[in-house]
């Protein structure tokens, strides 16, 4: 379910329905956001093995970029893999 049901089946439709549209716009927002939930899908399973293992979580700083949600930890990227944004516009969460 969740995040993983998004990057497997609903963006991959979008996307071809996007494209058989010939809607550039709509395909390249599904694009970055099918890439961006493979990257939150792969945070909540390290979330879950770190809750199964019964550790406490290391206190984390996440980098999320402001243009299409790419979230990473420690720090920023000088620009966005999926994107392009540079990472200067990145926000911290902590």
């Amino acid at each position: 379910g969740g995040e993983h049901h998004e990057f497997s089946s609903m963006y991959p439709a979008f996307l071809e329905r996007s494209k058989a549209e010939k809607n550039n716009a709509a395909t390249r927002t599904f694009h970055w956001a099918n890439e961006v939930e493979k990257v939150h899908g792969a945070l909540y399973q390290e979330a879950i093995k770190v809750l199964e293992s019964g550790k406490a979580f290391a206190e984390k700083d996440y980098y999320i970029c402001p243009k299409c949600g790419y979230t990473v930890a420690d720090a920023a990227p000088d620009k966005c893999p999926v994107c392009g944004a540079p990472g200067s516009r990145f926000e911290r969460v902590s």
